[in-house]
């Protein structure tokens, strides 16, 4: 592994310039001299990156606005950070398959006109919006192009005469396709990058002057895996290939990428990397990043662990984006992939987003889903939901997401191609509006009148014009400047400070009888006070107009450059109004009824070139009431209510607002991360000492379990535990298999068992593969949680945690015992017994996970099987918490005449 690192890291440094090793970076980050940095195996979870844990002592922001997406650039607040998503145009899909040509007939009638990943980016020379898609699924590349971004047309070109064909059968199932505006070489302006299958798996590279005319390939890449893309990182002037992988070490995290930068894209030889091994189409470099285990959330229904799909990124304004398109689990396949659970759906693949400030270290502060499925079959995105190459383009007050879905096929009714089309057919293009700079903001409370204040680090610039992109309306900002001591710089103070009022994404900021430019080169630090507002970035600019000198991601109008160079002037004629749906709401059903009257608050809405004409209030698309300030009559239950905001000149801007919806009181078991919930009281339809052949989840996921095995079956028994009906097992073969849920116990970081039981002779209340919950046999009864885990270097730990020698389970006793995993660490998981923790504090790493699927009543192989009665199980993907977990125990011992 050594002799490896060091012959990748002596080819890399060859073939990159001087300043490769240890460079220090536009926001002050130093790089180490290693870089890429190597990794033995991948983490199950991203590491914090270095620049949060150890940021630059003094942070220069002369490029970009500056955005709160994480904490590099604060040290100390008291305002609170929210998250934002962007809302999904109602025009959508904003481009379909209508072409004889997109129906890839030839394919198995997989009608198709999405990118994948593709690019979609702003011309400022032909100053149109210009899309290349896969017309036909693996057929051909085309080309779309708009005046708005959101009606698009398909001009005819003379490629494939009387088509937008640019490409014929250029399109595979990766490619990257960029718009370069600083290649000096007008006949390489734009480049596409596609995965040649024919060819070994490897990258082949084109390019073209005018997006049209495609020259033959240049070069072939080393070999890879599927859903490799490419981008350019202008920060460090690399150009870095997302290489797809597989973790096949123990602890099998599935899909994944390696890393591969060059500083020449022209130069075939610094793309020549070896396969891994002999016959692989698997890269030999430095391995990167793949999904978050735990975090990022997985599909009860399918049961598997989330994956890395695959990953797009983008420069905006001063860092990079990414777009973690996070493979949830197929609807349709089989126990390696997950449950039959929807035959003829799509795979169930959607868009999050990470951060990098150094270009290799990704932070995903939110693992939420950012573009995502819809629940509703016949939607243009019912599934597999991805990325653009270039992610995004920049219009006026608002970033344009372009993202694919697939629809499905109509009817499957051959089932010899119903996965393929399910998995395929129907893609399309859509569109998700957010507001500039809106990933992330700083709040102040609307309900409270106390300002709330941001401290920065120290920084450093050489512009002379501040701004910020804020929501303050209805509120106000101030901003005052520190010295590097924390004392405040006259005349910048906040007394001095002409206070915002105002919902702009591009805010000048100034003080009475104050030079700002007199600040330039000096390390000075911003505090800035909200009352009532939301804060989103802010920037330093040598222009008056607030030309951030940041990059745009794909452009946009007004836009010539790859960057921020024009400010204020690059805004769009008619600007959509500018969109505010209020705050996060909580509230209760207050008479019990199952719903609530809810207040929706639109007042912050401005139209900054117009007047507001028409405010329509969404769920799901379907509309809810009218007006700036209204209500809605909204169930229980978490709202997601989209503001669609039209102006006097027809243009529409968009925002959203969650609106949760408590019951009266709150139910117990709480349904939030509720897996699975086997009652023995469900199963009303059989008599006293009936076998039981199929035991149904009261949950509402289908987590069923069934044993067709009539001599393996165990009995309901309407009077075994509290004069209750329960489930009784023998202890010599009876037990259930989970139906179809091959990652019960595997697919959560965190998570809860709580089991109700009546040992006659202990055994393994639940398990899957070396992962149970279970009560030793003998006089003195232990409760106890083991799993595996791989360890380092490959090893295979056996990690359990028992309750102390000193409980006593009698025989007939009846206990309710509860298992709460809240992390990895010494204390973090939990025993307890009627109530009352009583464990031995041990460790317990995060298990594998594993494709076998669970048991009631008998651990993996069969073993240890229960004696005793079972009268209620609860899963939960989360650990409860002391009040959460309290309840639901009480509840238990109530329901069963059990005295605490």
């Amino acid at each position: 592994m050594r002799l490896f690192a060091f012959v990748l890291c002596l080819l890399v440094t060859l073939a990159a310039d001087a300043a490769f090793c240890g460079e220090r970076l536009h926001n002050g980050i130093e790089l180490p001299d290693q870089w890429p940095l190597r990794m033995d195996r991948l983490p199950e979870r991203l590491p914090t990156p270095p620049y949060l844990k150890q940021p630059p002592d003094v942070i220069s922001i002369d490029v970009g606005r500056q955005l709160f997406v994480d904490d590099f650039l604060i040290e100390e607040t008291n305002l609170t950070r929210e998250f934002h998503k962007p809302v999904y145009h109602s025009a959508n899909p904003v481009l379909t398959y209508d072409k004889p040509w997109e129906m890839s007939k030839a394919a198995g009638s997989l009608p198709t006109a999405c990118p994948y990943s593709g690019g979609i980016w702003y011309d400022p020379h032909r100053k149109k919006f210009r899309m290349w898609y896969m017309g036909g699924y693996i057929e051909h590349l085309c080309l779309a192009e708009s005046d708005d971004g959101i009606n698009w047309t398909k001009p005819n070109l003379d490629v494939v005469p009387g088509t937008n064909i640019v490409l014929n059968r250029g399109a595979t199932e990766s490619n990257s396709l960029l718009m370069d505006l600083q290649e000096p070489d007008l006949d390489r302006r734009f480049k596409y990058f596609l995965t040649n299958i024919g060819k070994g798996w490897k990258t082949e590279y084109r390019t073209s002057p005018d997006g049209v005319h495609w020259s033959d390939p240049h070069w072939l890449s080393g070999p890879h895996g599927d859903r490799t893309t490419v981008f350019h990182d202008p920060f460090r002037q690399r150009w870095v290939f997302c290489l797809r992988t597989s973790d096949r070490s123990p602890v099998r995290l599935g899909r994944a990428k390696k890393y591969w930068e060059t500083p020449d894209i022209n130069d075939a030889s610094t793309v020549q990397w070896p396969p891994s091994a002999p016959g692989r189409f698997d890269a030999q470099a430095p391995l990167w990043v793949t999904a978050d285990r735990g975090l990022d959330h997985p599909r009860t229904e399918l049961g598997v662990s989330p994956q890395l799909y695959h990953l797009d990124c983008v420069a905006y304004e001063s860092l990079l984006l990414g777009m973690f398109n996070i493979l949830r689990g197929d609807f349709h396949e089989n126990d390696s992939e997950g449950r039959d659970a929807f035959p003829g759906r799509p795979k169930c693949a959607e868009v999050c987003i990470g951060y990098s400030r150094d270009g290799f270290h990704w932070h995903r502060p939110t693992h939420e889903t950012f573009a995502g499925i819809s629940e509703k079959r016949g939607d243009w995105n019912w599934g597999n939901v991805q990325s653009t190459g270039n992610s995004f383009v920049v219009v006026g007050d608002n970033l344009y997401f372009y993202v694919s879905g697939r629809r499905g096929a109509p009817n499957f009714s051959d089932q010899n191609t119903a996965l393929l089309n399910a998995a395929y057919a129907g893609c399309s293009t859509g569109l998700a509006i957010l507001r500039r700079d809106g990933f992330a903001s700083m709040n102040a409370e609307s309900d409270s009148n106390e300002p709330k204040t941001l401290t920065t680090r120290k920084v450093r610039f050489s512009g002379a014009n501040l701004f910020v992109n804020v929501d303050a309306g209805r509120g106000n900002l101030l901003v005052e400047v520190l010295d590097e001591n924390g004392d405040v710089i006259a005349p910048f103070t906040k007394e001095n400070c002409q206070a915002i009022r105002s919902n702009k994404t591009l805010q000048s900021v100034s003080w009475k009888n104050a030079n700002f430019a007199e600040l330039a080169g000096r390390s000075v630090r911003f505090r800035f006070t909200l009352q009532n507002g939301r804060l989103f970035s802010f920037w330093v600019s040598r222009d008056p107009n607030g030309a951030s000198n940041g990059y745009v991601a794909g452009g946009g109008p007004g836009f010539s450059t790859s960057r921020d160079e024009v400010g204020g002037t690059s805004l769009i004629p008619n600007q959509p109004p500018l969109v505010s749906a209020g705050v996060e709401q909580t509230i209760r059903d207050r008479d019990g009824n199952g719903r609530q009257q809810v207040s929706l608050d639109g007042s912050g809405t401005v139209d900054n070139d117009g007047r507001c004409v028409d405010f329509r209030w969404m769920v799901n698309g379907k509309e809810v009431a009218s007006g700036r300030n209204t209500s809605a009559d909204l169930p229980t239950g978490t709202h997601r209510v989209v503001l669609a905001v039209e102006d006097d000149d027809g243009a529409e801007g968009f925002a959203q607002v969650v609106i949760t919806v408590l019951p009266q009181t709150d139910p117990v078991p709480s349904p939030k991360g509720l897996v699975m919930w086997l009652k023995a009281d469900s199963l009303t339809t059989l008599a006293d000492g009936s076998p039981v052949e199929t035991w149904n989840d009261s949950s509402g996921n289908g987590m069923d379990c069934e044993q067709p095995e009539k001599g393996r079956q165990p009995i309901y028994v309407t009077e075994g535990v509290g004069g209750k009906p329960a489930i009784r097992f023998d202890g010599v073969d009876d037990h259930f298999v989970v139906d179809e849920c091959p990652g019960l116990l595997f697919t959560f970081h965190q998570s809860t068992i709580i089991a109700f039981v009546r040992s006659k002779a202990g055994g393994t209340i639940i398990s899957q593969a070396h992962a149970n919950l279970s009560i030793s046999a003998g006089e003195s009864r232990r409760l106890s949680y083991g799993s595996s885990y791989a360890a380092t270097g490959g090893t295979q730990e056996w990690p359990q945690i028992q309750s102390s020698t000193s409980t006593i389970w009698p025989i007939g006793g009846t206990s309710v015992c509860s298992m709460v995993h809240a992390g990895d660490l010494a204390g973090e998981t939990a025993l307890f017994v009627n109530g009352q923790r009583d464990d031995t504090g041990t460790a317990f790493p995060y298990h594998r996970s594993s494709a076998i699927r669970p048991f009631i009543g008998c651990a993996y192989r069969q073993r240890f099987c229960w004696s005793g009665d079972i009268a209620e199980i609860l899963v939960y993907s989360r650990a409860l918490g002391e009040a959460e977990r309290q309840a639901v125990e009480r509840s238990l011992l109530q329901k069963y005449g059990i005295a605490p």
